[in-house]
């Protein structure tokens, strides 16, 4: 498992279980599917690309 802290400055959009986000890398977009998870304590979210690249996201307050 890799662990990494990444700042995102750019624009997103939120439809049907579908995340795009612009100027992801390279100034290109990408889009991912995307689902939360229910944990004790709050949610996890899953990001998949289709392109072999999936990511989980927690905030930590």
């Amino acid at each position: 498992m890799n662990t990494f802290q990444q700042e995102y400055k750019g624009n997103s959009t939120i439809s049907n279980w579908n995340v795009t986000l612009t100027n992801r890398y390279q100034g290109k977009n990408q889009q991912f599917d995307a689902h939360f998870q229910a944990v004790k304590g709050g949610r996890l979210l899953y990001l998949n690309n289709r392109a072999g690249e999936e990511y989980m996201l927690v905030r930590i307050c």
